[in-house]
């Protein structure tokens, strides 16, 4: 049996993950995962598609833990130097 292309619906559970996160914070794991499959289940009815709810669940999740994580925050390099605001040569602790 070929396995089922879910990047379609993984856009919506993103959203869902963000609005979720935004509205309730860190709060139990089952309500998380209640808030992603209704976002698939929303996703099929709006898009006559059939996904999976707890399958895009799993799918989104394992895209999270992946490395790179594709969802994460653009990575920006610092240089240490652009971060001292002045000299502190006169400046003393005491």
């Amino acid at each position: 049996m070929e396995k089922m292309d879910y990047s379609p619906v993984i856009k919506a559970l993103k959203k869902a993950d963000q609005d979720f996160t935004e509205k309730n914070g860190v709060t139990h794991y089952s309500l998380f995962d209640a808030a992603l499959e209704k976002a698939a289940e929303t996703f099929n009815r709006e898009n006559g598609t059939n996904f999976d709810p707890v399958e895009a669940r799993h799918q989104y999740l394992e895209l999270c833990e992946a490395e790179p994580n594709p969802f994460a925050l653009e990575q920006v390099e610092v240089n240490v130097d652009d971060l001292v605001v002045s000299e502190s040569s006169n400046r003393s602790i005491h």
